[in-house]
């Protein structure tokens, strides 16, 4: 599990501290991550919407969660679910 945020190293690294991230928080002040899987500017605000996304071992997405506003996001329990939902 990771996450990726737009903001630069420094602000990535104090929000991931912050937000007691137990996973890698990974800076993507580019925008080429969040543009290649396609939430970059969807809400008009010129940065990443909300997005969680479930990535099967070959690398193709198994399930994708895009927010329609910044507090639209799946409950841990969501993914979970969903996870469990996946395995064999």
């Amino acid at each position: 599990m990771l996450a990726i945020s737009m903001d630069g190293i420094v602000r990535t690294a104090q929000m991931a501290s912050y937000a007691r991230a137990g996973y890698p928080v990974l800076s993507d002040q580019s925008g080429t991550v969040v543009r290649d899987y396609g939430v970059y500017n969807l809400l008009g605000d010129m940065l990443a919407a909300p997005a969680t996304f479930l990535i099967r071992r070959d690398m193709t997405i198994a399930w994708q969660h895009i927010g329609k506003d910044v507090s639209d996001r799946p409950t841990p329990s969501d993914i979970l679910t969903r996870i469990r939902q996946l395995q064999p």
